[in-house]
């Protein structure tokens, strides 16, 4: 490839890049999660990406891994205007099965209200023995 081919490609990646990180920040969510991918084997050890827009009343979140036969979830304290931006919450030794990642922002404490909730865009897919392909379409289709 020519070294000018090179650079309209590298420009074009990355304007795509720009508008997609732009897209992502984009709308009136405070919360907002990602996975690094969709497939994993059991025990997986999983990260969510949180991205979030503190406000001085935020105290209290709550990340959720919700499978079809294991529930786990992590509660963080927030310090407000003050708190991070992002933060990478792990999920350690994720049994087979199909996980949907939840998670909501409270004022106060675990009572107080919800003021923003964000799930993760796709579910993860944790096979195991005797668990072969995507776990989560294969729930999607038992009755």
């Amino acid at each position: 490839m020519s070294r000018a081919r090179t650079s309209v490609v590298a420009t074009w990646t990355l304007t795509f890049a720009v508008i997609g990180y732009c897209v992502l920040l984009a709308g009136d969510a405070r919360l907002r999660l990602q996975t690094p991918g969709r497939f994993a084997t059991e025990p997986a050890d999983w990260y969510v990406l949180v991205r979030l827009a503190p406000a001085d009343g935020d105290r209290w979140l709550k990340v959720e891994a919700d499978g079809t036969a294991h529930y786990t979830s992590s509660v963080i304290a927030i310090e407000g205007e003050r708190s991070w931006h992002l933060k990478q919450v792990w999920f350690e030794d994720l049994p087979g099965g199909c996980y949907d990642f939840r998670a909501e922002l409270r004022q106060v404490d675990e009572q107080g209200p919800v003021v923003a909730s964000a799930e993760a865009p796709w579910p993860l897919s944790v096979s195991g023995p005797g668990m072969a392909g995507d776990v989560c379409s294969e729930a999607d289709d038992a009755p």
